[in-house]
């Protein structure tokens, strides 16, 4: 089961998964705009604060990797969409905490993620995101 499993990485790693003979749940909050992403993995709604189906697959799931959050590459984050970015992450985090307490039973492994904030910005060359030379200061490091 892969928790925020659309995105960049998540569609990778779902990939990968598949191609070693898994079979990948993505949890997403827009199934249908996510589903054609994600040839043959199963794709159940979800949202952090609700109640949904997703809570009883925790059951027999072997592992739960969370990769959730709003996406801080598509806007420069500044203070309101900072606390999104980490407000959402956090809700994420809490309710899947939450839903493996309630069942008992729950995955194996559960590994979360929650940014990808190792290295500074380069805001004044184009075409080049990341300094390996600078780790990040923000608050999403």
């Amino acid at each position: 089961m892969i928790a925020g499993g659309s995105g960049l990485i998540g569609r990778h790693l779902a990939a990968a998964l598949l191609d070693r003979g898994h079979e990948v749940l993505v949890l997403s909050r827009d199934p249908a705009r996510s589903q054609p992403l994600l040839p043959g993995c199963a794709v159940l709604p979800w949202r952090p604060s609700s109640d949904g189906r997703w809570q009883g697959e925790l059951e027999v799931v072997d592992a739960l990797i969370n990769l959730s959050g709003a996406p801080f590459f598509t806007k420069w984050p500044g203070d309101y969409y900072k606390r999104e970015i980490l407000g959402s992450r956090r809700a994420a985090i809490e309710s899947l905490i939450e839903a493996i307490a309630r069942t008992g039973v729950g995955p194996e492994v559960f590994v979360s993620t929650s940014s990808l904030g190792v290295y500074g910005f380069r805001r004044e060359e184009p075409g080049e995101r990341f300094d390996h030379h600078r780790p990040a200061s923000n608050a999403l490091a």
